[in-house]
């Protein structure tokens, strides 16, 4: 798994260096139709190793979205397909709309059962993969232009790649 990384740190942590307070994620995304991009770093060389590969997607975890919302993915600049669409998605690691816990710790945190996420998943054809830095376009495509006050973040971003079995 490779992701993109997001903002927090250690509840004692003092300095730069220990917060991530220049990771990309969470990331607004506007309902205009503006694209945003960020990048992800792949250290595997998934192009050249397609026959090993059983499935490479494109994960984001998304807060604020409901169902008129359509978000585009390119990788690369080559759009992809949709995969799945969950909107019933829970993560206890994230916490919006209410702001971010500290990591670290105990690790005992519980997903909250009123939480409302998004989990987008995009079919990644193992080719569009570059070894190093990868573009990732976003942008919201449909939204319901009735409800202009929501705030669409995307809140993790992560590219799952599935080796076949040996």
């Amino acid at each position: 798994m490779f992701v993109v990384q997001r903002r927090g740190g250690y509840p004692w942590a003092e300095g730069y260096f220990n917060r991530n307070d220049n990771a990309a994620l969470p990331l607004e995304l506007p309902i205009d139709g503006d694209s945003r991009s960020l990048y992800v770093y792949i250290g595997d060389d998934v192009s050249a190793n397609a026959q090993q590969i059983k499935q490479v997607l494109l994960r984001l975890v998304v807060s604020g979205a409901d169902v008129s919302n359509k978000i585009e993915v390119g990788l690369n600049r080559v759009p992809l397909s949709l995969n799945v669409r969950d909107d019933g998605w829970k993560d206890r690691q994230i916490f919006s709309p209410g702001p971010q816990s500290p990591s670290g710790g105990v690790n005992n945190w519980k997903s909250d059962p009123n939480q409302k996420l998004l989990r987008l998943d995009y079919e990644v054809t193992p080719s569009y993969c570059k070894l190093g830095t990868n573009q990732v376009t976003l942008r919201c495509a449909e939204h319901n232009s009735r409800n202009t006050t929501v705030s669409i973040k995307i809140e993790k971003l992560e590219l799952h790649v599935h080796y076949v079995e040996a």
